[in-house]
């Protein structure tokens, strides 16, 4: 076998015409890939696979600058009339995220930038 046959490349000479005494046309032999294009394919292999955001955890949850996760207060979406103004006010401020939860939370956002040290203790 010829070198360019051992390479993967096709030339012009192996071509079957050639016997019949046709000449055909020269093809052009592939180009071995570039360093740089081999670079970049390892490191394609290298990242592994993307985690998804659940998003039903974003729209529920705030990370503060600090890392800390951060929720709402149940009952306040309705039936809010029979309530005092005091409570409400309470209720409307956002808690921190008991530290039971916290994994299961850094888990649903994996990109966050949670910081377990922010974690309320």
């Amino acid at each position: 076998m010829s070198v360019a046959m051992l390479c993967g490349r096709v030339s012009a000479m192996s071509l079957s015409s050639k016997r019949a005494g046709i000449a055909a046309a020269p093809r052009v032999a592939a180009a071995a890939p570039s360093p740089v294009m081999q670079r970049c394919a390892a490191m394609e292999i290298s990242a592994g696979y993307k985690l998804k955001t659940r998003k039903a955890a974003a729209k529920r949850f705030k990370v503060t600058s600090a890392g800390k996760i951060m929720r709402r207060h149940p009952m306040k979406q309705h039936i809010n009339e029979k309530m005092n103004a005091k409570r409400l006010r309470r209720l409307s401020n956002e808690e921190g995220v008991e530290l039971a939860d916290y994994n299961n939370v850094i888990k649903c956002l994996p990109y966050a930038g949670i910081k377990r040290s922010a974690a309320k203790k």
